[in-house]
């Protein structure tokens, strides 16, 4: 069973539905925020920094730049602390649930999700209904476990 609280650290973050890892890449030009994507195989994932805050909400970042969505899908960007956006990291209750949860907006019914499962697919903002869609839920592996 998932953490109630996940603690503040360094994560490997895996979409469990496509059985990849996230990371980031640069836009076309090379220039503004990264691209949140699934990586192929075989590569190195970068570990996301996952941080509480004292409302319960979490900054979440990956080499120095903070995930942000911007017009439905996840980027990372240099971000001043004080202005990062905060997301909601929510256990699952599955009887398998290791290290599952969901990555959702504290304030809306949305969150984290891959509409593909094919390597470097964006991470995507998408609702949810009464329940998290199978493309939502991701593994927080944290890099203690990993090593």
């Amino acid at each position: 069973m998932a953490p109630k609280e996940l603690p503040t650290g360094l994560y490997l973050v895996r979409n469990v539905l496509a059985k990849k890892y996230l990371g980031h890449i640069r836009t076309e030009y090379g220039v503004g925020p990264e691209k949140v994507i699934l990586l192929p195989d075989g590569t190195r994932a970068p570990f996301f920094h996952v941080e509480r805050r004292d409302d319960g909400t979490y900054v979440i970042g990956v080499d120095g730049l903070t995930t942000i969505e911007i017009e439905g899908k996840i980027y990372a960007m240099p971000i001043a602390h004080n202005e990062a956006p905060k997301w909601a990291v929510e256990p699952l209750e599955q009887p398998h649930a290791g290290f599952l949860y969901s990555i959702k907006n504290p304030n809306f019914p949305q969150g984290w999700t891959v509409n593909q499962q094919t390597a470097y697919a964006q991470i995507f903002v998408d609702p949810f209904a009464n329940a998290t869609p199978e493309g939502a839920v991701f593994e927080l592996e944290p890099v203690e476990k990993a090593a």
